[in-house]
This record gives structure tokens, C-alpha cells and sequence, in this order.
């Protein structure tokens, strides 16, 4: 079994956010990132948003479309090895926000990826939250790093 730790970033703390951008990184550090450039405007964000997260993104280099994102997510998830367990610090967000990529693209959920998410939220408790940027590569990242130090 593969575990990965994920992370999302999305237009608000509500019901009805819209996902902005995903990251899985593997334990042995197999890395998948997506922005997506078809999901979310700006004006559908949270002042939070508009200020810690919009401005690191790069949409040019890492944008897709959303059923882009979704087929590419199964594709990476489809290069693990085995079942694929997620890991997240906030998986009722995180996993609110992966069921969103494939239920709205009509992309279905790799069968192999488990729906039921490792809550790693502890992992957060000795570390500045100056490690965790609202970057979703390098939230996920960061994550990755404190499980493997234990």
C-alpha cells in the first residue's frame, strides 16, 4: 500500500468552496501538483484567499482544466503502487475537495485510491506554521517530511 499526504487549497471555508489547487506527495516522494485555471474566479475567494494563497500560483505553468486535472490525478494515483491511502491535517477539507475534482469532471474515483482519509493532524503540533505557506505543493511536502522524521 502507497501512502500519500495531501493537501488543498480552495476558495473559502464554507459548503460550497470550489478547489483552487491539489497536491499528493508519496512517502518516496513522488510528487503530483495541479492548479486549476476553469474552476474558481477570483471574486468567489475569501480575503485570506485573495491574499495568502492567489498570489502563489502559477497558472501558466502548473493550470489545467478541471477533467485535465482529474485524468491526471488517476493517472498518478494509477503509478502507486497497490491500494493508495491519504493522508491529510484536514481530511474532512481535503477530502470534500478530492471528491469534488472527479464528481464535477465526471472523472471517476480511481478505484484504487481509499476514500477514508488518514487524519495526520498531529503531525502539525510541534511545527511554526511557517512551514505550511497555503501553498498546496509545499503543505503536502511538509506533511510528508514530519510523518518521515516520526
Amino acid at each position: 500500500m502507497a501512502l500519500v499526504f495531501i493537501d488543498t487549497e480552495f476558495t473559502d471555508l464554507k459548503a460550497d468552496a470550489l478547489l483552487i489547487s491539489l497536491a499528493l506527495v508519496s512517502e518516496e516522494g513522488s510528487t503530483f501538483y495541479v492548479e486549476l485555471n476553469d474552476h474558481w474566479h477570483e471574486h468567489q475567494c475569501s480575503e485570506f484567499v485573495r491574499e495568502n494563497v492567489l498570489p502563489q500560483l502559477n497558472l501558466a505553468e502548473d493550470g489545467m482544466s478541471l477533467s485535465e486535472a482529474a485524468l491526471a490525478l488517476r493517472s498518478f494515483v494509477e503509478s502507486l503502487d497497490g491500494h493508495v491511502e491519504v493522508a491529510s491535517d484536514a481530511p474532512v477539507w481535503d477530502s470534500m475537495m478530492l471528491d469534488q475534482l472527479f464528481s464535477a469532471s465526471g472523472v471517476p474515483w480511481p478505484g484504487r485510491l481509499q476514500r477514508k482519509f488518514k487524519h495526520v493532524g498531529h503531525l502539525r503540533d510541534d511545527l511554526p506554521d511557517s512551514l505550511f505557506p497555503h501553498h498546496a505543493l509545499e503543505d503536502a511536502r511538509q506533511l510528508a517530511l514530519a510523518w518521515a522524521r516520526g
